[in-house]
């Protein structure tokens, strides 16, 4: 009996060939499509720049009727790579632009794959030549159909790092610090997820909780409720900022003369998922 070795899968990948960003903007998915010679190059290297500077809107909710159209799905072979993407909203892409154009990496937003439960979408993507799809999120059955049914070489990865700009984290500290001051609670739990999770000693000292941790905004409500009744002329001042990949870190003087390190730790749509506090006594 023989058995075939399959190897580890390698630490690094590499695809050639180029990137389509499909953006909110549908021309400037045109402008890629119609592209040609070095001016390929510039305008990858243009729309690359801006998603990393947070300034390139990717289309979300891009739908498997619009991978693979209804009527497309009568073909079932390597002829839907023609046909990939033709369904897309305000006719953005024509029959045989992604296959011709040498696209291996397919970016988008939130929710790519949503919709029917259609195994000719990843197929389509896989025989127009995509290797990579990358995206903010990514629906289940697309991804187990692309991964475990018919397309074992596209490859699929979910953006999980969102990079956190110096803008914004500015933009985020300011805006706590200001709705802390106005003592606007409600104002507050809305830079947050419904589930977070808060660490503090004060949660120690103040709910009796040894673990110092407390989870979802209901409890952490009546915690910070509790908090505003005891200090009453409660006000922060603002020392500095810190930015890192996907958390804030914002310094600051506190209350009982305590001076706080406050990080927190942001999900797909910014919101806080995660903050913990430090004091200096």
């Amino acid at each position: 009996m023989s058995f075939d070795h399959s190897s580890a899968r390698p630490q690094r990948l590499k695809f050639q060939g180029r990137i389509l960003f499909l953006t909110e903007d549908t021309a400037l998915i045109r402008r890629q499509l119609e592209a040609e010679g070095d001016e390929r190059r510039r305008v990858e290297s243009e729309l690359a720049q801006r998603l990393l500077n947070d300034d390139l809107p990717l289309m979300s909710n891009i739908s498997t009727d619009e991978i693979t159209p209804g009527w497309v799905c009568f073909y079932y072979d390597e002829t839907l790579g023609q046909y990939v993407y033709v369904g897309m909203r305000e006719g953005a892409v024509q029959k045989d632009e992604v296959k011709t154009g040498n696209f291996a990496v397919v970016v988008s937003g939130l929710s790519k794959g949503c919709g029917s439960s259609r195994e000719t979408a990843p197929y389509a993507e896989k025989a127009a030549g995509v290797q990579l799809v990358i995206a903010q999120s990514i629906e289940k059955i697309y991804g187990q159909n692309s991964q475990n049914c018919i397309c074992q070489s596209l490859f699929l990865l979910q953006i999980i790092t969102i990079m956190i700009s110096r803008t914004q984290a500015e933009e985020f500290a300011v805006e706590w610090i200001d709705a802390w001051n106005a003592h606007d609670l409600e104002r507050v739990l809305s830079h947050y997820t419904d589930e977070f999770e808060l660490s503090s000693p004060f949660i120690i000292s103040q709910e009796h909780e040894p673990s110092g941790v407390l989870k979802g905004k209901n409890k952490i409500r009546a915690y910070w409720q509790s908090a505003l009744a005891r200090f009453p002329d409660l006000r922060f001042e603002l020392i500095g900022i810190f930015s890192g990949a996907q958390s804030v870190a914002i310094y600051y003087k506190a209350v009982l003369g305590k001076t706080g390190m406050e990080v927190f730790i942001f999900d797909e749509n910014r919101k806080v998922c995660r903050s913990v506090a430090h004091y200096d006594k």
